[in-house]
């Protein structure tokens, strides 16, 4: 157990697979399992092999994800490379629902800079589809969802 650890930031590289299988994404709850203590999290998730074709448009209920232990510390997340995946879908509303404390969820359709070298295909129609389930998971869990990029209403 990382029982001190209070602020973690991790880079997942995906390298194959469909963007809907889980590919290690779901992983992470676990690892939020082990670091109790853990207020901020900062995740940049690297996608390769994918096709954009296939996205997550539902907000999926917390019966669906992985099973973890709820945090009474987590209060901020930001995730970047996030697209819809289904995988993703599930570990952010895992988040929502088991973050007792979670004041805000930032997801960031782009890659975080550094990461890979390759400029995001097609994020002008992820933008508005990563929004529409922001304004969904923010109303089903009751907590704040924000989309970097998004065009302001």
């Amino acid at each position: 157990m990382f029982m001190h650890l209070r602020h973690m930031t991790c880079r997942l590289n995906v390298l194959n697979g469909s963007e809907n299988a889980d590919n290690g994404v779901l992983q992470l709850a676990y690892c939020l399992d082990i670091a109790p203590q853990l207020e901020t999290l900062h995740l940049d998730m690297f996608h390769s092999g994918f096709k954009d074709n296939n996205r997550c448009d539902e907000v999926v209920g917390e019966e669906d994800g992985p099973d973890m232990r709820r945090h009474d510390h987590l209060k901020t997340v930001y995730i970047s490379g996030f697209r819809l995946y289904k995988a993703q879908t599930k570990l952010a509303c895992c988040i929502l629902a088991k973050a007792s404390v979670l004041e805000h969820l930032k997801l960031e359709p782009r890659f975080a800079v550094g990461i890979g070298s390759r400029p995001s295909v097609g994020l002008e129609s992820v933008i508005p589809e990563v929004c529409k389930w922001a304004r969904l998971a923010s109303k089903h869990f009751g907590k704040v969802v924000t989309v970097s990029g998004a065009p302001s209403e």
